[in-house]
């Protein structure tokens, strides 16, 4: 499944906040080495998406809770 990127405007279908290249430029900047197959980048995309998403933010919310990544909120 490829990414799809939220940018902000709450892209429908999202399910990751960065790019293949993005993570692959910030492992090379550390010095860390990664695989090169776009796959497995993927995975560990989604991974890290699923653990962001798991987690509790101090602060005030742009989209309430219960809210999907990149799900519009409803207007009644």
């Amino acid at each position: 499944m490829p990414l799809i990127i939220e940018d902000g405007s709450i892209v429908a279908g999202a399910n990751s906040y960065v790019t293949v290249a993005e993570i692959s430029a910030y492992a090379a900047l550390r010095g860390f080495a990664i695989t090169t197959s776009t796959g497995k980048i993927e995975v560990a995309a989604f991974l890290a998406m699923d653990y962001m998403q798991s987690q509790y933010y101090i602060g005030d919310l742009v989209q309430p809770y219960g809210f999907a990544l990149g799900e519009q909120p409803k207007v009644a």
